[in-house]
């Protein structure tokens, strides 16, 4: 089998599961080849060293990277096609300290191409009235890989209105033309904060924001959601009540936060009938005043 074959085996492999990204990893006398799917880590392959090498640089040469450079960190990216349909991918490699050199392919996918299904159509149904808000926070929070932001993209999906929607990520998962997509750039200064303050002057009338990490973004996030734009992002927090305190942790003020959320939510992925599902929780600005009555709060 060609390397090119492997690859392309490879590649329709993510697709067909609607992984994440293909991870490249070297070993002592062999390369790892596996995937990043909505259940984690799924090991696809295992290779000689002569192989994985090997097929490194066929795609480094097809990216237009540059293939004799194997310590140094390096960034691309190609489309690729299958069924007829175009793939986006972003390609990035680097050498480890015994400049044995690894690579992560991350797929991009259409909106349409997302193909999410919720065990539950009650939460998801509550989550796109909040969506219906004019302004306000919506926070959603749960492990990587379990469809927070595709979940936010089909919300937004389901409004029979045009609004102006702009999202601010890192990187962009799903791409989506009817969006203005930003993307996180820190060699070019371009990081949540800067670009958070760029999006505002579009005067957007939804903004997404891929991930809520600090401090300055989650105060942003707040100030633009008590001003008449509706926020949609996630954070890490292990349960709906647990964004709440996330949110505090971060410095944000208890009585803004109080009034700008307009609901959270919780996300793992379950199986059902073998079929992979999105399970979500998730409280309306009311409900989310009852659970924290019945807390304490």
């Amino acid at each position: 089998m060609t390397i090119e074959n492997i690859f392309n085996e490879l590649v329709e492999c993510v697709i067909k599961e609607k992984g994440s990204d293909l991870y490249i990893l070297p070993s002592s006398n062999y390369y790892r080849i596996m995937m990043i799917t909505n259940n984690g880590l799924k090991k696809l392959r295992q290779v000689e060293v002569d192989i994985g090498l090997r097929l490194l640089r066929y795609i480094k040469f097809c990216s237009g990277m540059d293939i004799s450079e194997t310590r140094r960190p390096q960034l691309s990216r190609m489309t690729y096609q299958v069924g007829g349909t175009n793939y986006n991918c972003r390609i990035s490699s680097v050498g480890d300290f015994l400049n044995q050199e690894s690579m992560v392919i991350r797929f991009l996918y259409q909106i349409c191409n997302i193909g999410i299904k919720f065990k539950d159509p009650e939460p998801i149904y509550k989550l796109i009235e909040s969506v219906k808000n004019m302004s306000g926070l919506i926070l959603l929070s749960g492990r990587t890989g379990v469809g927070k932001t595709s979940t936010l993209y089909y919300a937004i999906q389901q409004l029979k209105t045009a609004r102006l929607v702009l999202s601010i990520e890192d990187p962009v998962e799903i791409e989506d033309s009817e969006i203005l997509q930003l993307q996180i750039n820190t060699l070019a200064d371009m990081s949540y904060q800067q670009l958070l303050k760029l999006a505002l002057r579009h005067h957007p009338e939804i903004l997404i924001i891929g991930e809520i990490r600090d401090s300055k973004t989650a105060k942003i996030a707040v100030e633009a959601g008590m001003s008449g734009h509706l926020v949609l992002s996630t954070v890490h927090a292990d349960s709906c009540l647990g964004v709440w305190y996330r949110m505090l942790g971060l410095g944000v003020d208890e009585w803004a936060l109080k009034h700008v959320l307009s609901g959270v939510g919780y996300q793992i992925m379950t199986t059902v009938n073998a079929e992979k599902m999105a399970d979500l929780q998730y409280l309306t600005q009311q409900d989310l005043l009852i659970e924290m009555e019945k807390n304490g709060i």
